[in-house]
């Protein structure tokens, strides 16, 4: 079992990494303080491992309550939250209890959100099933739902007791979901690693064969590198900001589609735009963009978008929380694996960019 551990200001948690599915909820187990758990998931999730999960904790005389959600961005809305909280309830779970995340990034963002606030914090798990959830998402503590389609408008920090990840999981991804997660993994690499871009750019066609070996190492540097970043800026005062790059344009992009394109999908695009910026500003040579372009292309991640309008991308970025009153924010790649963090306001610009994401 790979172990990482994060070292927060209140506390810390480890990630683990492990194939056997048993050995990592025999230590969710080990955890649980009362003998109850709220497993929350998603329908396509339940459907494939719900009453083999229900089942194990059974065996171990735990108290298990499930709550299953549609799957799908649009499930990430206060109304989700609220009916989390009326199962809490009517169980009279108590702070000593634990809710467990399982599934992709939208079962651990909403339930986190859930643990936050319910009682004031209860504890919660975070066992990850995507690609997307494994390598970025159930590692660093933000938790939240949208409001209005703006993505990610109500959240908090809060950390898991746990983050326990099985690779097996990846296995019944198709490729569309391979790379939704994929995209993370390039942001990270641009972010912070040029050798993890090399190695995505070798093992490319390996990555999306699922292959085992391949796969482990991909969640564990991502793992690693997400850690680093977190650990140095827990509540998103400075540093963790970077962790954006490819998401001021990409967030509105997927609200504009309405969520008809993954989250990676149109962070992809959002990558387009900020590398495309980035030339502009003389900030990043052209043989890096287009090292950065072609490895989007080769793993099959969309590099423009059709049927929206670039007025309406724009609106949407207006209403980006992260915005600093008439400018954005932008994280700009230097080189592969070194990025800036800017201000920027230029509209006749930024529409001209934004013209060239859109077909």
């Amino acid at each position: 079992m790979k172990i990482i551990r994060v070292n927060m200001e209140q506390r810390g948690y480890d990630i683990c990494i492990h194939s056997d599915l048993a050995c990592l909820l025999h230590r969710i187990i080990k955890l649980l303080k009362h003998q109850r758990i709220l497993i929350v998931t998603d329908q396509t999730v339940h459907q494939l491992y719900g009453e083999c999960i229900k089942s194990y904790f059974y065996d171990e005389m735990i108290e298990v309550h499930q709550y299953i959600m549609p799957a799908g961005e649009k499930s990430k809305q206060l109304e989700t939250v609220q009916n989390i909280y009326t199962l809490l309830l009517q169980k009279q779970f108590d702070k000593e209890d634990m809710i467990l995340a399982f599934g992709g990034g939208v079962v651990g963002d909403t339930a986190g959100f859930a643990a936050s606030t319910y009682q004031r914090g209860i504890g919660f798990i975070q066992l990850p099933t995507t690609l997307l959830s494994q390598v970025d998402s159930s590692v660093g503590g933000k938790v939240g739902v949208n409001c209005k389609m703006v993505k990610n408008a109500i959240g908090s920090i809060y950390q898991p007791e746990i983050v326990c990840i099985n690779p097996q999981f990846l296995k019944t991804l198709d490729k569309r979901q391979l790379r939704n997660g994929l995209a993370e993994i390039v942001v990270h690499s641009i972010i912070a690693s040029e050798g993890l871009f090399a190695y995505v750019e070798e093992y490319a066609e390996n990555i999306l064969k699922c292959d085992t070996e391949v796969m482990e190492y991909l969640i564990e540097e991502n793992c690693r590198i997400k850690r680093d970043v977190v650990m140095q800026d827990e509540h998103d005062k400075g540093r963790r900001a970077i962790l954006n790059f490819g998401h001021t344009i990409g967030h509105a992009v997927e609200a504009c589609s309405d969520y008809t394109l993954l989250h990676g999908e149109a962070v992809s695009v959002g990558i387009m735009g900020a590398i495309e910026l980035a030339v502009y500003l003389k900030m990043l040579a052209l043989d890096e963009y287009k090292r950065i372009k072609s490895l989007l292309v080769t793993i099959g991640l969309p590099v423009k978008v059709k049927g929206i309008s670039v007025d309406e991308i724009y609106l949407k970025m207006l209403n980006d929380k992260k915005r600093r009153m008439e400018e954005f924010r932008f994280v700009l790649p230097c080189t592969i694996g070194e990025v800036k963090i800017i201000e920027y306001s230029d509209k006749e610009v930024l529409l001209r960019i934004l013209n060239r994401l859109v077909d």
